[in-house]
């Protein structure tokens, strides 16, 4: 995320973890609200992710960014 207001923060994760799993330990972290996340966009893609796949499924690859809306 890189909207004002909000953090930016590399990470590197297994491909093959399932998004939704990224968001529950980044939660758990407090790194992120605790509130309900609705959607996850890929800025190089240019596209909503489904967030009950892993980043392979989604072809989310190193140096992708993701904003959490």
């Amino acid at each position: 995320m890189n909207r004002e207001g909000s953090w930016q923060e590399d990470i590197q994760v297994n491909p093959q973890q399932k998004i939704i799993d990224t968001m529950l330990i980044l939660k758990e972290a407090g790194k992120l609200p605790q509130e309900e996340v609705h959607e996850m966009k890929s800025e190089r893609r240019g596209r909503f992710l489904d967030m009950n796949k892993n980043y392979e499924q989604q072809s989310i690859y190193d140096g992708d960014i993701l904003c959490i809306q």
